[in-house]
């Protein structure tokens, strides 16, 4: 089982403006109807496991925990890159608390030594990383396709794409591009 939460906005509205039930029995019948049962049971038990994180259920386990911990970093990022849009303050300091909290690698450097130099670049990794959502495709691009797709939203379509292989281990023994296995190579390739 893979524990990359999926965070799948199929269907009519997005998550916010939908009633759970309603929008747990539209996903389940989306993946039905388009994926084989062993992957679409997979991929909704990962989309009962966001569901959970964003209607407040108790987490039931340490993925579940760490997934929660995750959105709720990803929470202050977002609020973080608005008050920039709105000129305000570019101090980190909240950002940085939350991924103390998260226990990202780098933590113990900073506890034991108090030299925060890990965590300050896993920050500006993370920063990066956000810049791939306003940041196009090179090959569309230079193609002139109007309005190409960003390099996250191929990321994540690729990782999922991964995810689907039947027997991803045994393919993984079979395909490997640069000493990485296929789906681990997918996830990252735009990075």
């Amino acid at each position: 089982m893979h524990y990359l939460y999926a965070n799948f906005s199929m269907g009519k509205e997005a998550d916010q403006n939908s009633e759970w039930e309603d929008k747990l029995r539209e996903v389940r019948e989306t993946l039905c109807r388009l994926l084989p049962l062993n992957k679409a049971s997979e991929f909704y038990e990962l989309y009962c496991a966001h569901v959970d994180g964003r209607r407040g259920v108790r987490p039931n386990s340490i993925e579940a925990r760490a997934y929660r911990k995750l959105l709720e970093l990803e929470e202050v990022i977002l609020l973080w890159e608005e008050t920039q849009k709105e000129g305000g303050s570019s101090s980190t300091a909240n950002i940085l608390r939350k991924i103390k909290e998260v226990s990202f690698p780098g933590l113990e450097r900073l506890q034991v030594f108090n030299d925060s130099s890990e965590l300050q670049n896993l920050l500006k990794f993370i920063m990066k990383i956000s810049d791939l959502i306003r940041l196009k495709r090179t090959g569309w691009v230079r193609s002139g396709v109007r309005d190409p797709e960003n390099v996250a939203g191929h990321m994540y379509r690729m990782a999922v794409m991964a995810m689907l292989f039947e027997e991803a281990s045994t393919f993984n023994l079979l395909v490997k591009y640069e000493g990485k296995y296929l789906d681990e190579y997918l996830r990252h390739h735009d990075v």
